[in-house]
């Protein structure tokens, strides 16, 4: 009886291996996208996250009906992301954010406006969103229209 055990184990752990694994809570491969619209007095910046990895930024579980504060939200992405327009920082506001749903994942859609005195020339972007809370490896897709032209 006892010679029957080790057998029956390999062939439960052989089968185990072909079963799905769980999903984990960071991905650390999560993505984002900006877009940037460059106006005469503003900026309009488009900000698309992943709404789990926000989550654990803001040490908050999040869910799709959940209205996430705006307030914690400006802090934490003005801490993130630093905007210099002709080397000037500029600070943004969170005007409105709803959640969109890309490639079968929730994502936080964060509409965000930065009051400018003139267009600029140069427009330096430092984003650094989850790189030191919770995905080193975020990747963000951005997308900067200036001048007519798409940069």
């Amino acid at each position: 009886m006892k010679k029957l055990w080790f057998p029956i184990l390999l062939i439960l752990l052989s089968f185990s291996s072909l079963l799905p694994s769980s999903a984990s809570a960071h991905t650390n491969n999560s993505e984002g996208f900006s877009t940037i619209k460059v106006n005469e007095k503003t900026l309009d910046y488009e900000l698309k996250l992943d709404l789990e990895e926000l989550g654990h930024a803001l040490n908050k579980a999040t869910d799709q009906k959940e209205v996430i504060d705006h307030k914690v939200l400006q802090q934490y992405i003005n801490s993130h992301i630093k905007l210099y327009a002709d080397s000037k920082l500029i600070k943004g506001s969170v005007d409105k954010t709803d959640i969109e749903m890309i490639k079968d994942r929730p994502f936080a859609i964060i509409d965000l406006a930065y009051k400018i005195e003139h267009k600029p020339d140069k427009l330096t972007v430092e984003y650094n969103m989850f790189m030191d809370d919770s995905d080193p490896s975020h990747a963000n897709f951005a997308t900067i229209k200036m001048g007519g032209k798409q940069q």
